[in-house]
């Protein structure tokens, strides 16, 4: 009994100790995001004070830098591969809907099938994306079953635009 509190009580002390390193990182984290605001907001004064363009040209360019290489050193590969999709399934949607706006909409059942069938796409994307993250709850299923979830939902998303065409 008392081995079995033991253990339980060494699993507990780790946990502890590695959320404290987490809330640490998060502390530095919040405390960098805190200077970088602070350093992005005396550059835009400074601009404002001078009334130069060029200063504040930089920031929004090395906010977006920042953003980007935060994104790609901290998002695994497959989530990576996962967003472009997405991304590219609402650029399809969303020119499928220019493309309504400019020429017209005469065939309808086409049109629908195809903007529902790129929207539905970029949702079934997202639940995979949440699936697969590691850093989600989800970590008890399987990469397998959510990839096989996914192709069923698309065959069935996919069939039913198909009978839509009619």
């Amino acid at each position: 009994w008392s081995q079995l509190n033991i253990s339980e009580t060494n699993r507990a002390v780790q946990t502890i100790e590695v959320s404290i390193k987490s809330l640490k990182l998060s502390r530095n984290s919040i405390s960098m995001a805190k200077t970088d605001l602070t350093s992005a907001g005396s550059v835009k004064k400074e601009a404002e004070d001078t009334g130069s363009n060029a200063n504040t040209s930089q920031l929004p360019g090395g906010l977006i830098r920042h953003v980007v290489t935060s994104y790609k050193s901290k998002t695994p590969e497959k989530i990576r591969l996962i967003d472009i999709f997405i991304l590219f399934s609402l650029i399809v949607a969303l020119t499928q809907l220019i493309y309504l706006k400019l020429v017209g909409d005469f065939p309808y059942n086409s049109f629908l099938s195809g903007f529902f069938s790129a929207l539905g796409t970029a949702g079934l994307l997202v639940v995979l994306r949440i699936q697969t993250n590691p850093e989600t709850k989800f970590n008890d299923i399987p990469d397998e079953k959510a990839y096989a979830d996914f192709l069923l939902a698309s065959f069935i998303l996919y069939l039913v635009c198909l009978i839509m065409l009619g």
